[in-house]
């Protein structure tokens, strides 16, 4: 009996002991719990349940929304997302603001959202793209090709990249970009020898848009640049239907578009082309990014009318006498005119050109207002008159470039929303949009030369003689890459 009782009385006292040092450790638990990182989009893991509301979709809760700028601030209410614990593994925060750069710096892999085949500047894009490759800042994860005839577009980008060496760059086949009424036109395939026909293997190596979400389930968290140089309808439903997915893999978003200036609240997008393709897409895809807090980067087309490039930049391509070149030079002869009609135009004819975008407008921004544009008959060429082109997607590319948008943008382009930090570049006549006249000259200098040393460099066989000579450079006591070299110098002078 005594040693029954002696047997209990050690249970229980073992029992309290247990009991006490619980309660001791649950503060320290408290502590040592993983906790969001402030200004980062918040981990999300299974652990929130069901998030979606449709089958096949998956969506998250709205988090509540403050936003600031210019000191005023504006706060919704919502419900606020829980993070979860995740594992020990520490992920860099991402930059305070746009124009930090990461540290050390990192090579953007982006993510192209493209209309090929509609505007030459996609094409042109392209070109600085490879020459970005070069210098080492960029890698093309994948292109998505948009608005109707997007397997056309997508097969001008299978044929543009194989020429330029990336073939391994996976190219993916969208959606029609708002275009249900196909208006729209493409390059045909068996026009020029270097884009793959209906039959040709290349074009049945295309992907489908399930291939963005492979990219992103394998990529690591905060990884990925989205650049979207067209219709937002692809990049909506990608958000729309992978809300979780998207948060955790994308680092920021670059737009060729625009945004109503000032900024009183949220962000809303203005009648830029882009925008207004899908409107109800843009609308949806810039109020849930910045709910979201993935960083927005968005190029007016202002700024790109202050480094407009030179109408010789086409006959330098076309006089390199490669396939790409001498479609570029042709193709922009053929296009200026055509746009020059749309413009004038009224109903169907103007294929979806925005109502800003008049006679006037024309002459304004390609022929420097001059007025003999205005009574040349429609049925002439105007390119003797044409003095520069706006290669908006280009400075778009080039601005998703952490260490470029650092050198050329004016810190009050950066809105802050809710505690994230976006960059608007542009987006109205007279908003901010470079840092000083050395850095618009410095970006202009970008867009005029890049996409010719991308072109230059495509010719590793140096099957090309007046491309072999440019494509190496000797700067800084070393034999460059042109695109490499170009790079080092548009720093240097813009700062």
């Amino acid at each position: 009996m005594h040693l029954l009782f002696t047997t209990f009385r050690l249970t229980h006292a073992v029992e309290l002991c247990k009991d006490s040092l619980k309660h001791s450790i649950t503060p320290y638990r408290r502590l040592l719990s993983p906790r969001p990182q402030p200004n980062s989009p918040p981990r999300l893991t299974a652990a929130m349940g069901n998030c979606g509301s449709k089958k096949g979709v998956e969506t998250l809760p709205t988090p509540p929304t403050k936003t600031s700028t210019g000191g005023s601030d504006v706060t919704s209410s919502t419900t606020s997302i829980r993070a979860a614990e995740t594992s020990p593994q520490k992920l860099p925060a991402p930059p305070t603001s746009p124009l930090t750069p990461p540290k050390p710096p990192a090579k953007t892999r982006a993510l192209v959202f493209t209309d090929a085949g509609a505007d030459l500047d996609d094409e042109m894009a392209l070109l600085l793209a490879k020459a970005l490759i070069d210098a080492d800042q960029l890698s093309l994860e994948a292109v998505v090709c948009t608005l109707h005839p997007a397997k056309r577009r997508a097969q001008l980008v299978r044929g543009t990249l194989d020429a330029l060496g990336l073939s391994d760059v996976p190219v993916i086949v969208g959606s029609d970009g708002g275009d249900a009424q196909k208006q729209q036109t493409a390059p045909a395939p068996e026009d020029h020898d270097y884009i793959p026909g209906d039959d040709d293997e290349r074009t049945k190596s295309l992907k489908s848009m399930s291939e963005v979400h492979e990219l992103l389930e394998r990529v690591a968290p905060h990884s990925i640049s989205i650049v979207i140089l067209a219709s937002l309808k692809d990049a909506a439903s990608l958000l729309k239907r992978n809300e979780r997915l998207f948060v955790n893999k994308v680092r920021d978003v670059t737009i060729m578009g625009g945004v109503r200036w000032p900024v009183s609240s949220f962000a809303e997008p203005d009648s830029a082309h882009n925008n207004s393709f899908d409107m109800k897409a843009s609308e949806y895809f810039y109020r849930r990014c910045q709910e979201l807090g993935v960083p927005l980067i968005v190029v007016g087309r202002d700024a790109c009318y202050e480094v407009a490039a030179p109408k010789d930049i086409y006959e330098e391509l076309g006089n390199t006498e490669s396939e790409i070149g001498k479609r570029l030079r042709d193709a922009a002869h053929e296009t200026i005119d055509d746009l020059r009609r749309r413009a004038a135009s009224t109903g169907a004819e103007r294929r979806g050109l925005p109502s800003r975008c008049d006679a006037q407008w024309f002459a304004d921004n390609f022929c420097h207002g001059n007025p003999e544009v205005l009574v040349r008959p429609l049925q002439e060429s105007v390119w003797d008159l044409v003095v520069a082109f706006n290669l908006y997607d280009v400075v778009a590319l080039a601005l998703a470039v952490p260490l470029l948008r650092e050198a050329f943008v004016s810190p009050q382009c950066v809105v802050e929303v809710n505690g994230v930090s976006h960059c608007f570049v542009g987006c109205a006549p007279g908003a901010p949009a470079f840092r000083s006249a050395k850095a618009r000259r410095a970006c202009a200098k970008l867009v005029a030369e890049g996409p010719l040393k991308g072109h230059a460099t495509r010719c590793a066989d140096g099957d090309i003689p007046a491309m072999r000579d440019s494509s190496l450079v000797f700067t800084d006591g070393k034999l460059q890459l042109a695109g490499a070299a170009l790079f080092g110098d548009v720093l240097r002078e813009a700062r």
